[in-house]
């Protein structure tokens, strides 16, 4: 797809998202989606993650408008110039720098992530946030609240999704919200469900995607084994993917 179209079509789509206030009357709407349109669309497997929400510190924080920050915020790889880390992103961006390098057949890899290193890897997905009313009070999102606003927004969701056509979707401690709301189609997976590590492994592969069960990156608890889990899952699928990329 033509990266401008592409960005276009976004656009559209969150517009009538923030418009559709039945059910969620947005004060501040925050935007999500392509982080790069013309590099997302320039290599040739798709990555999307799916989080619970954004936090927005801004000036307009509290104000009714449409944010546009969180985009420009993950493009630079996310802090500040006084605050160098953010573990949230640097577990994300490990994730997809293991994503690619398990497709490539490369060997689990050793990351540092640096500003640099976090804005390189995000710059390259797709993130959608599934609560876009901006958390302007905590860093650290409800484990039920980021779901409420689903039975109004799922239908564009969806939209966001087929625009971004992703090869693989990982679900950041929303997997269960996600089957329930975007893909509640249970004739169109194949589900695939064990222990490792500690973790339960969940993935499900659709007509034209892989769709991973991951810990929200936030968490600080068995981040090593949770990028090993990941690791294992690309490359259990990877014949799958290749399949998926080439057929594109």
């Amino acid at each position: 797809m033509n990266y401008q179209d592409a960005l276009n079509q976004q656009a559209e789509i969150l517009d009538q998202t923030y418009h559709s206030t039945e059910g969620t009357p947005y004060t501040h709407f925050v935007c999500d989606g392509l982080i790069d349109a013309k590099k997302y669309y320039s290599i040739p497997l798709h990555i999307l993650i799916i989080g619970r929400e954004s936090y927005s510190s801004g000036p307009n924080a509290k104000k009714e408008c449409i944010d546009t920050g969180w985009i420009d915020y993950l493009s630079h790889g996310g802090a500040g110039q006084a605050q160098n880390r953010n573990p949230t992103l640097e577990n994300a961006s490990k994730w997809i720098h293991i994503i690619r390098e398990a497709y490539a057949g490369n060997e689990f890899p050793i990351d540092h992530a640096t500003k640099q290193f976090r804005a390189q890897q995000l710059s390259t997905i797709a993130w959608i946030n599934l609560k876009r009313e901006s958390n302007t009070e905590s860093a650290y999102c409800g484990k039920t609240g980021f779901a409420n606003e689903l039975p109004y927004t799922a239908q564009f969701i969806k939209r966001q999704i087929d625009l971004y056509n992703p090869h693989v979707v990982l679900c950041g401690g929303t997997y269960d919200e996600v089957k329930k709301f975007i893909f509640n189609d249970a004739n169109q997976s194949q589900k695939y469900e064990s222990s490792a590590n500690g973790f339960n492994k969940r993935f499900e592969r659709y007509n034209k995607m892989l769709v991973v069960d991951c810990q929200h990156p936030a968490a600080r608890h068995n981040v090593d084994s949770q990028r090993h889990l990941i690791y294992s899952i690309i490359k259990e699928n990877s014949d799958f993917l290749h399949d998926l990329v080439s057929n594109d």
